[in-house]
């Protein structure tokens, strides 16, 4: 055997040693390549609006791994409804050009996934068997439960000292002290 023979056969067997499957999707697919690399998938807030039971209403992806998903709800009586949400971790993997993303629980079961395409500020996402495309364009705030998902959303922080604080959902920055220069 060839050394990088040697060294697959030790993964996958250190692998399925420990219960868990190789860079293999929700569609039982051997990924070609996961993707963890700034871009791919997008790190930030999407959302949709107007969306159907069955479509998602927002995706949060997080730099650490972690996710936010929500579906919206049908009412009975009281408004606004609140959604249905699913926290936990993705995986995002590539097969034949075709990018997919896995949202997994705390034991790594897969809860739901779609393929995507990202080109700009649009995300848009398919489910298996659909042929049409849901875009959910990059929320004008980025949705938080704590404020470390702010961080974990890189986004832009204002030129003063402070901190991501996390208000009604919603990532808010807070400039505190003095401020640093003089605008002239």
């Amino acid at each position: 055997m060839k050394p990088l023979q040697i060294a697959v056969t030790v993964v996958v067997a250190a692998l399925a040693a420990c219960g868990g499957d190789p860079a293999v999707d929700a569609r039982g697919i051997l990924a070609q390549e996961t993707t963890w690399n700034w871009g791919e998938p997008p790190v930030g807030t999407f959302e949709a609006f107007g969306t159907e039971h069955a479509e998602m209403a927002r995706i949060v992806l997080m730099a650490d791994g972690t996710s936010h998903l929500e579906f919206p709800t049908i009412c009975q009586g009281i408004l606004p409804c609140e959604p249905r949400a699913i926290d936990g971790y993705y995986r995002a993997s590539v097969y034949n050009e075709v990018h997919h993303l896995d949202f997994l629980d705390e034991e790594g079961k897969v809860l739901h996934d779609c393929d995507y395409r990202y080109e700009g500020k649009l995300l848009e996402i398919t489910h298996e068997g659909d042929t049409t495309w849901q875009p959910l364009a990059r929320a004008s705030s980025a949705w938080c439960a704590i404020a470390s998902h702010c961080e974990q959303q890189w986004l832009p922080a204002p030129l003063c000292p402070g901190r991501w604080q996390c208000v009604y959902n919603r990532c808010q920055f807070t400039c505190e002290g003095r401020q640093i220069w003089d605008v002239w």
